[in-house]
């Protein structure tokens, strides 16, 4: 039993979804920089703070991660660098655009 948790929406739900898949889908282009999706087991607790919004997800977690990452794989507005603690998986939505070195050449040329 695994919930997944899409940080930074609107409102805080939770929910039995079947087609979890395909609400990802669609919030997924309202997910940007510095947004959190979360893959985690039945012992997390319910996230309960605004913008939160907690998927009950009747599956196994690596069908459940699979399933993310190749949602996460055909956007091009975020990537998701992948953090394995414990028995969760956290995906930190990163700019897909930009990056570091972008940043870095960016605060240079502007400090000139």
């Amino acid at each position: 039993m695994r919930a997944l948790a899409l940080a930074a929406l609107l409102t805080t739900t939770t929910f039995a979804a079947d087609n979890w898949q395909d609400k990802l889908a669609k919030q997924l282009p309202l997910l940007g920089h510095r947004n959190w999706i979360v893959v985690v087991d039945s012992a997390y607790p319910l996230q309960t703070a605004p913008g939160i919004e907690t998927i009950y997800v009747d599956a196994a977690q690596l069908s459940v991660v699979k399933g993310v990452l190749s949602e996460l794989a055909k956007t091009k507005h975020v990537k998701p660098p992948l953090t394995k603690p414990y028995t969760s998986v956290f995906f930190q939505l990163e700019c897909g655009y930009w990056n570091a070195d972008s940043e870095k050449q960016l605060r240079e040329a502007m400090q000139k």
